[in-house]
């Protein structure tokens, strides 16, 4: 068995024994499904539901992606103006902190209000908090290169943006990605708080409807199905981060080795 299905094992059996117990738990207690339903009960809901509730995770995903796309470019783009305008970023990074110190709920309404209980309305939400994330760590990333490293590319005659490209966009990338990772998550639950506050679609939207008619199967299986898809948004991020930066010390140190080459031994 190789080692990443033996790594893979160990969670699996995990999550197999924890849907076991719980199913255990709510038949031998006899768990009124209201207060907290058995996964097959979900498992069923989900088979029989699955076809009107894809179109609501599809719409969730879709506005999540697209705001984390445009707030991580966005967060990018000023991180950089930021690190060679450092006037800039005393002068504007307060008001930054200032909106973000709020829950993005607070938001939510306001938000709605100006751009309708569309899509455009959540993808500007996901897109505003995604931003400060990734502005924040690739800023931190940028100045945290070691001064010596920098001082090696000058006497080499490097310039500013070659020292960037070379230097200190590789060395930040551990801490974009460690955003990117964060927003994948946040950028789900955004989106769907969001379409619970105002939208017509979406599995917020789905959400708020089975609370009002007390279908709590369907309330389930609307969860666990964001919550797959939130899963497999971040899984597709970490392993863009393993191809990209295998090298640091926050990637698996088997990924680490398995991309070592084998030396060579000359016996002769």
């Amino acid at each position: 068995m190789g080692r990443r299905s033996s790594d893979l094992l160990l969670p699996a059996a995990i999550f197999v024994g924890a849907l076991a117990a719980w199913e255990l738990a709510v038949r031998a207690w006899r768990v009124p499904g209201y207060v907290l339903p058995a996964p097959s009960a979900i498992a069923v809901k989900l088979g029989q539901d699955g076809g009107a509730l894809m179109p609501a995770v599809a719409t969730t995903l879709a506005e999540a992606l697209i705001g984390y796309v445009i707030g991580n470019l966005v967060g990018v783009v000023l991180a950089i103006l930021f690190f060679f305008r450092p006037g800039w970023d005393r002068v504007a990074m307060l008001p930054l902190v200032a909106s973000n110190s709020v829950p993005a709920v607070a938001f939510a309404p306001v938000i709605i209000l100006w751009f309708g209980i569309g899509m455009t309305s959540k993808i500007v939400l996901v897109a505003f908090i995604t931003c400060f994330i990734a502005l924040q760590n690739l800023l931190q990333g940028l100045r945290q290169v070691d001064p010596l490293a920098v001082n090696v590319f000058r006497s080499f005659g490097a310039g500013e943006w070659k020292i960037f490209w070379s230097l200190r966009l590789p060395a930040a990338l551990p801490y974009l990605f460690t955003a990117l990772r964060i927003g994948s998550i946040r950028s789900v639950i955004i989106a769907i708080v969001a379409e619970m506050l105002g939208s017509y679609r979406g599995v917020g939207w789905v959400i708020f409807e089975t609370t009002a008619s007390m279908d709590y199967l369907r309330l389930w299986a609307a969860v666990i199905g964001a919550s797959a898809a939130g899963v497999l948004f971040f899984v597709l991020v970490s392993s863009i981060e393993r191809r990209l930066v295998w090298w640091h010390v926050s990637v698996g140190a088997g990924d680490r080795r398995s991309r070592r080459r084998p030396r060579r031994i000359d016996h002769g």
